[in-house]
Formats: structure tokens, sequence, C-alpha cells
């Protein structure tokens, strides 16, 4: 699952960021759920913000040390889409 994130900073900036396969693997691990669980349960705003902290991070951002130093920087932090591939559409080797 991939989502595009969308961070409105206090100085009015926008950014916006997709997560990746590194992203969704620190998530779980934080967080002990499985991703694929998230479409019941949905995500809390300081998984969104953990989400777009290390996107930006693999992106080369310079970001603050602290994860809660950058929320104080944002007023938003939302998905604005969401990729969900389902497993069984991958394709095969066999034609």
């Amino acid at each position: 699952m991939q989502l595009t994130l969308k961070m409105i900073h206090k100085d009015g900036t926008e950014k916006i960021v997709n997560t990746d396969l590194w992203c969704t693997i620190l998530w779980e691990r934080k967080y002990k759920r499985k991703m694929t669980k998230i479409m019941d349960d949905g995500l809390s705003a300081d998984e969104f913000l953990f989400l777009a902290y290390h996107a930006l991070k693999n992106e080369g951002e310079t970001l603050p040390a602290d994860i809660d130093e950058f929320a104080k920087q944002l007023v938003s932090c939302l998905p604005i889409e969401v990729n969900n591939p389902k497993v069984d559409a991958a394709p095969t080797a066999m034609s």
C-alpha cells in the first residue's frame, strides 16, 4: 500500500510526499499492525505524521531529528490518495 500525503506548514507552504515500502515496514514495526488492516481501522494523525516524516527522510529532505519538532511545524498532514493494489492482481510468469 502506498499513500500520498499532503502536509501544510504553518508558513502556508504545502508539500506532497508518497510513501513507499520502507515507510510501510517502519510503520508496521513501530505500531505492531499490518498495513493491510488500515482499511478497516484507519490511521491516526500520529501515524500519518510518522509516514510523512519517513517518506521525506527517504527523499533526502533535511528534517528536525525529533519528529515532535517536525509536527510543530505543520498545520495538517492528511492523505490525498491511497494506492492499494490487490495481491491477487500481481502478474505471474505463467501465461
